[in-house]
């Protein structure tokens, strides 16, 4: 890395060092390290049983006696439902914490990380010295 930087004139090595601090940057406001979401909870409505309807609970309800509490309720219903853990895919994947919401997708970082480096390349290669001499070093 020194052999590579130590040939840049002074302009070049402003341009590589404001390359490598915005990719920083926007790798800092991504935050990584809170982890990624990158599966999802889907619930189908697949009814592989007859669920109970209104009227069945109620009956069940003066059989027993009592009124039920909303989770007996949810209980005997959750059977009629069946969800299951979906991975998603690459490019929908986002960060748990963001500290700049935009940066928390994935293909937004990317993005940013490539437009950055293809700037801090162009900027090296356009301010290149032409006789191969440094300024001044």
């Amino acid at each position: 890395m020194k052999v590579i930087v130590s040939n840049f004139n002074n302009i070049q090595k402003i341009g590589f060092f404001l390359t490598i601090l915005s990719t920083l940057t926007i790798l800092m406001l991504h935050f990584p390290f809170g982890g990624y979401v990158d599966n999802t909870y889907v619930e189908e409505n697949i009814f592989k049983y007859k669920c109970p309807k209104l009227e069945d609970l109620e009956e069940e309800e003066k059989l027993a006696g009592r009124k039920f509490t909303d989770r007996e309720r949810l209980k005997k219903l959750e059977y009629c439902y069946e969800g299951q853990y979906k991975t998603l895919p690459f490019n929908e994947w986002r960060s748990n914490e963001p500290i700049y919401e935009w940066f928390g997708s994935i293909v937004h970082t990317l993005s940013a990380v490539i437009f950055c480096l293809l700037m801090g390349f162009l900027f090296i290669f356009l301010f290149k010295d032409k006789a191969g001499k440094n300024d001044g070093n």
